[in-house]
């Protein structure tokens, strides 16, 4: 009976670690256990993860600032980890924040002085840009298991 408590309790937990919120009260129902954490906080980091994934970091990192106060400030390596992704982002022009600024701007990427094109033309001479897929593979288990 306790190698069984103790199984419900693993699936249990994954089913809420990954965000499987109807498939976790439907196994806490089935089994005759509780859930130890609120729909709405597993809906809230599904949200940031998937603001993450989608390459908005800033609004991530604004996100879990709003919802889970002093979470990065305890953990300033995942705040770190996400400021180097927030980074790429922005040089990619994906972050939130780089699109507010370029919809605002009536100049393009190219147009100033100095700055390098970003346009696939020349994304072969950019091969650190190609590969800022690898910077996020490298953090991504690291975000996910403190976020999550």
């Amino acid at each position: 009976n306790a190698a069984k408590n103790l199984f419900c309790s693993l699936v249990s937990s994954y089913l809420v670690h990954h965000g499987y919120c109807a498939t976790a009260t439907a196994f806490a129902r089935a089994t005759g256990q509780t859930i130890q954490e609120e729909q709405n906080s597993i809906k809230n980091r599904q949200r940031i993860q998937k603001l993450v994934l989608a390459g908005r970091v800033g609004e991530a990192i604004e996100a879990t600032q709003q919802l889970y106060p002093g979470l990065l400030e305890r953990n300033p390596n995942l705040l770190f980890m996400l400021k180097c992704r927030q980074f790429v982002e922005m040089v990619n022009g994906t972050d939130s924040e780089v699109r507010c600024f370029s919809a605002r701007s009536p100049k393009s990427q190219g147009s100033y002085p100095g700055s390098p094109n970003m346009s696939p033309r020349h994304g072969a001479n950019n091969s650190h840009i190609n590969n800022a897929g690898g910077v996020w593979n490298y953090f991504s288990f690291s975000i996910q298991t403190i976020l999550l």
